[in-house]
């Protein structure tokens, strides 16, 4: 007996059945597979995206560290031609270097202060604006006239 054959003397639904399962399994496979490969793909650029974004954070800590420096640079200069000159107050381009100090500072106190920040990127900003503490005596001085330019 061929298989022709024994395929036409089985039941009608026996025959649906075998043929059914068949379909769907020739058909669930490479829908499954399909799926596990978009989910690795998912995953993968889902890792990239939060490795972009944790770049893009620490690109944008790492600029305002360097604004902070280069507005304390500015100040510290200003203060040198002030106390060099022994001019008498403070001049509008030295007051305006602070106010840009200051707010070169805040804006890295809050890096310092943000969860989006990686912890040891915190601890060391944290560690670099204890720097800053002395400012204030630091300007007082330099409006007294009570610190050396050059030392």
């Amino acid at each position: 007996m061929t298989r022709h054959q024994a395929i036409s003397q089985s039941e009608p639904g026996q025959t649906r059945g075998t043929v059914a399962v068949r379909l769907a399994i020739l058909v669930l496979v490479p829908v499954a597979s399909l799926l596990v490969a978009v989910s690795v793909v998912v995953v993968g650029a889902w890792n990239d995206i939060r490795q972009a974004t944790a770049l893009e954070r620490a690109t944008e800590v790492a600029t305002s560290v360097g604004e902070l420096a280069y507005r304390t640079q500015g100040e510290r200069g200003l203060s040198v031609h002030h106390l060099a000159n022994d001019v008498g107050p403070l001049g509008q381009d030295l007051l305006t270097a602070r106010d840009e100090l200051d707010k070169a500072l805040d804006v890295v106190r809050a890096n310092a202060d943000s969860d989006e920040v990686d912890p040891q990127l915190r601890q060391a900003l944290t560690a670099a604006l204890a720097t800053y503490d002395s400012l204030a005596t630091t300007r007082q001085q330099v409006e007294a006239h009570s610190i050396d330019p050059e030392g």
